[in-house]
């Protein structure tokens, strides 16, 4: 299926406007606006394409996490919507590998109601020669 861009694209700003607009959703404007003019730079055909995705972050995540993805973009030289994009959910996830709690509980309780001798009871073992008498089969 194919899809015409032109309807998805916000045409009531012009490029200007929509820059401003983009760079205020961040707490270091002065950063992401020479982030954004440099994506202009480099994609000016796209670069409505790029805001789009770029606004599209930031109504969906934390001011904290749209900073350390700014941040880290320009650290690495990254100047694209969707590396920008794709950075949000890499910090994303390092976040939730942080946030993840072990618990090193030393008592388990169990779920049902068996007594200790249960649980501590061991299978009869046999001998390994037993097996071959067994398969044999009773020849009388």
């Amino acid at each position: 299926m194919i899809k015409d861009r032109n309807h998805t694209r916000d045409r009531t700003k012009g490029i200007d406007a929509y820059l401003d607009t983009v760079a205020n959703q961040f707490k270091d404007m002065e950063i992401a606006y020479e982030y954004l003019t440099i994506l202009r730079e480099k994609y000016p055909r796209y670069i409505r394409d790029q805001l789009q995705i770029i606004l599209r972050e930031t109504k969906q995540n934390s001011d904290e996490i749209l900073s350390a993805a700014l941040h880290e973009c320009v650290r690495r030289k990254l100047y694209s919507a969707t590396d920008f994009s794709d950075i949000v959910q890499y910090i994303k996830r390092q976040r939730q590998v942080r946030e993840t709690v072990n618990d090193n509980a030393e008592n388990v309780t169990p779920l049902n109601n068996f007594t200790g001798w249960i649980l501590e009871t061991e299978a009869p073992k046999r001998e390994v020669d037993a097996y071959p008498v067994l398969l044999e089969g009773d020849s009388n």
